[in-house]
């Protein structure tokens, strides 16, 4: 089950992690810019291991305000977009 927020540029989906993992209780955070029909698992990113015992609940959603600001600056989410973190992080 998940539970999916859009605002016409971005969508976030916030999904409880598959039964039957070590954490049932953890959930997933997926990102897409400009979200379309036909988009792939590369073109998102994901924040995961959201629990009591991983990721809380605020770093998550700081994590995920960081991953917005830098793809709505430069068109871009998923592979391409830590891609080109990395590059501009390295200089």
């Amino acid at each position: 089950m998940a539970s999916i927020v859009a605002d016409g540029q971005s969508a976030l989906a916030v999904e409880r992690h598959a039964p039957g993992l070590n954490s049932p209780d953890s959930l997933g955070d997926y990102v897409t810019l400009e979200p379309r029909p036909g988009r792939t698992e590369a073109e998102r990113n994901c924040i995961s291991n959201i629990r009591s015992a991983g990721l809380s609940y605020g770093q998550a959603a700081a994590e995920l305000g960081a991953i917005l600001a830098v793809a709505r600056r430069l068109r871009l989410t998923g592979v391409a977009l830590k891609t080109k973190k990395r590059r501009i992080e390295k200089g």
